[in-house]
């Protein structure tokens, strides 16, 4: 049985010294919470110098591999048996944790004693995810806010940012998040059409328009908990190293690479997207199948 009901699950690549760095950052930002297991599957050129970090800092309830099918999905599946507290914190290795370890361990309590079902612990943006609930009902607790959330308040949700002509348009799922182990291995177990690359995690994420995915129940925490090392997300000054708050330790060049990358990224995974989500889509997949 376990002893907390937290376990942190990662599976995620570090092949440079910078986001080794990164990675080392986060986690002593929130290593001294209380966490039942750490499982984690490490692939990149870094990926024994990463096993043998985590080796050195967790001594107990590790459970670390080294998978590298070039099928994230496929992966994770080898390992989700090791997982067995309530909550999966599905950690992404470019975050910082903002809070102390009483203020992580409190949002935790709050996140299981109200049964929340998904929380997105980062991209905080000054409170947007909460202001965008100004004309829906939801209850208050100490450091979250939840609600049910079914498909006709996504709609009004929606809306919302659409009015006020804001570009983050709320996913379903977001990876950063904390979710019940249930949603987490339904989510790892499902096979759909995907149009994404099998050795990147995107199909994890579901977008606005798969509400299959709902209802549930939804929380939002009250105040920044982590915050984006270098990405910004469309909105100026909010990641770290934008607020002098994080090391900038990259070249010119480099960061110009890493801008044309994630350009380039997110330009596909959004018309991916919005290919794969469509209405038109949507009444074809039952003929056809493509699985990961």
């Amino acid at each position: 049985m376990s002893k907390y009901n937290l376990d942190i699950f990662a599976n995620f690549l570090i092949d440079n010294d910078e986001r080794f760095q990164r990675m080392k950052d986060s986690f002593f930002s929130f290593n001294k919470a209380d966490i039942n297991s750490w499982v984690i599957n490490v692939r990149g050129k870094l990926s024994k110098k990463t096993i043998s970090f985590f080796k050195r800092n967790i001594h107990k309830n590790l459970f670390i591999f080294s998978f590298d099918s070039n099928n994230w999905f496929n992966d994770t599946r080898k390992i989700l048996n090791f997982l067995n507290a309530k909550y999966i914190f599905v950690w992404v290795e470019d975050h910082i944790c903002l809070r102390s370890k009483k203020d992580f361990n409190d949002i935790i309590r709050e996140i299981t004693k109200y049964k929340i079902d998904y929380l997105q612990y980062t991209f905080f943006f000054k409170g947007l995810n909460q202001l965008s609930l100004e004309n829906i009902k939801y209850k208050k607790k100490n450091n979250i806010i939840y609600l049910y959330y079914n498909k006709e308040i996504h709609k009004k949700r929606l809306k919302w940012f659409y009015d006020k002509k804001i570009p983050n348009i709320p996913y379903i799922i977001s990876q950063p998040s904390i979710m019940k182990i249930e949603l987490f291995k339904k989510i790892i177990n499902h096979n759909s059409l995907t149009l994404f690359k099998k050795n990147v995690p995107f199909r994890f994420e579901k977008n606005s328009r798969d509400l299959k995915w709902l209802p549930y129940k939804f929380g939002i925490v009250k105040s920044e908990f982590f915050a984006s090392i270098d990405d910004d997300n469309h909105f100026e000054k909010s990641c770290l190293i934008s607020r002098g708050m994080y090391q900038d330790r990259l070249s010119i060049s480099e960061k110009n690479e890493i801008s044309r990358n994630r350009i380039s990224s997110s330009n596909r995974y959004n018309l991916l997207g919005q290919i794969y989500y469509s209405k038109y889509l949507i009444k074809v997949k039952k003929f056809i199948k493509l699985f990961i």
